[in-house]
């Protein structure tokens, strides 16, 4: 419904759905994350965040509704995690590109602090993200 509000000379639009959930090692949490390709449909940047914020409205608004399938969906979502909110599992990462190419059935590098800033962390030091990023704190560790 949402999507053809944007595509409105456009009968039917094709749609692979892949669902990337599962359990988070980082944050130990059950992360809820659903993909939707359109292989036939391009978009510019902009009309994707358009796309993504109409959702997000879309999903919010049948969300206030007790009996609405939606709500029973976020509220099994949250009860997996409390991260597990709209806004979340409409990933804005796909709108920025920040988070490089995603090929379906594969998951995507996490971030791992290396030991020395865990034990650092640990002993009550206090670091900002900019600080571990401009140090080289992380190590990159593909998932799966």
């Amino acid at each position: 419904h949402v999507i053809f509000q944007f595509f409105p000379d456009l009968p039917l639009i094709d749609f692979c759905i892949f669902n990337a959930s599962g359990w988070d090692r980082v944050k130990g949490v059950v992360k809820v994350s659903i993909h939707l390709v359109a292989p036939y449909v391009l978009v510019t940047p902009d009309r994707l965040c358009a796309i993504r914020e109409r959702i997000l409205e879309y999903f919010g608004e049948c969300s206030e509704h007790s009996k609405h399938p939606l709500k029973k969906l976020l509220d099994e979502y949250i009860d997996e995690s409390e991260d597990n909110v709209w806004d979340k599992v409409v990933d804005q990462t796909v709108t920025s590109g920040t988070n490089g190419l995603r090929m379906p059935y594969c998951d995507k590098a996490q971030r791992i602090l290396k030991r020395e800033f865990l034990e650092r962390k640990a002993r009550g030091e206090v670091f900002s993200e900019r600080e571990l990023v401009d140090q080289h704190a992380y190590l990159r560790e593909e998932m799966g």
